[in-house]
């Protein structure tokens, strides 16, 4: 009777051992993570089969009206695990009337869980890019640009490093604030009222009160009506300084959504403050990604920025 227990007794000690093991050898979880306390602020993570650890990574931004599975149906996703990158793809909020800056505070937040998490997931927290679609694209400049990042992390659980956040950034189909564009755009008074829930008339006066100063000093002159100067600090044009990381700008030739002008003139300013930067128009295409096109210069960029890391 004794042996008996005694056999039991091993057995079970072995069982727990073996679930002890087994909770250490668990792979963390890579969908529907959350980054932060709230409803929307969910990723997923992707990973290649093959490829060097830690893997280069990117943060996937995806713009308005989709989700954070935008980027598995334009194969994006799958394009970069093919060629050794992880993907990291985030849900966020929108801006809101109260608070516009909702969705910057969210991808910082995103950006800081990368690099907390990253030994977990082996992802490279030295070599993330963020690639940005349509409303993405102008996160991720500003994820770039802004002097004030962390400023943005007050309700985040994680933490940004001081510097290198991030090495690159891929705008696809971005609007970037450009006065001679973006405030001539109907299409962006309209999106900008709705969205701030600012009449009509006064989008114009405040667009015509920054189209008379240069954009680097939109957020410091005192004149400016304090509102005014809030909103303008979410057009990343009024952050450029030369200290931004090398961006690969990419614009269907035909978009109807966002001219391509936004892309060209943005690309102009980059250059004129010493930012490196790789302009890509894509002939006869439309507001959706298209990978595809995409596929060339997005790997020679990165491939790109791997070089000049090494």
């Amino acid at each position: 009777m004794l042996i008996r227990m005694a056999l039991m007794l091993g057995m079970v000690s072995i069982l727990l051992a073996a679930c002890d093991r087994f909770q250490l050898d668990a792979q963390p979880p890579t969908r529907d993570i959350h980054y932060a306390d709230h409803d929307e602020t969910t990723l997923d993570v992707y990973l290649p089969e093959t490829g060097n650890v830690p893997y280069p990574t990117v943060l996937l931004v995806h713009g308005r009206g989709v989700s954070k599975d935008y980027f598995q149906g334009t194969s994006t996703i799958e394009d970069l695990n093919q060629q050794g990158y992880a993907a990291v793809s985030i849900n966020y909020q929108f801006p809101t009337a109260t608070d516009p800056g909702i969705s910057l505070a969210h991808v910082a937040c995103a950006l800081a869980w990368v690099h907390n998490q990253g030994d977990a997931y082996n992802l490279d927290t030295e070599n993330i890019v963020v690639f940005g679609h349509s409303t993405g694209a102008t996160l991720a400049a500003l994820l770039a640009a802004r002097d004030d990042i962390s400023t943005f992390l007050e309700d985040c659980p994680g933490s940004l490093p001081e510097n290198q956040l991030i090495r690159g950034v891929i705008g696809y189909g971005g609007r970037y604030g450009i006065p001679s564009v973006s405030f001539s755009d109907p299409a962006f008074l309209d999106t900008f009222g709705e969205h701030s829930e600012v009449e009509a008339k006064m989008i114009r006066e405040m667009f015509d009160q920054l189209s008379q100063i240069p954009p680097s000093e939109w957020v410091i002159r005192e004149e400016l009506p304090e509102l005014v100067r809030w909103y303008a600090s979410f057009f990343p044009i009024a952050w450029i300084d030369g200290t931004e990381p090398p961006f690969l700008l990419v614009h269907g030739e035909i978009d109807g959504t966002v001219t391509v002008n936004e892309s060209i003139a943005f690309a102009d300013v980059l250059r004129q403050a010493g930012v490196q930067v790789e302009l890509e128009i894509i002939p006869s295409d439309h507001h959706r990604v298209n990978q595809r096109a995409l596929h060339e210069p997005l790997f020679a960029f990165l491939s790109g920025l791997a070089a000049q890391q090494r």
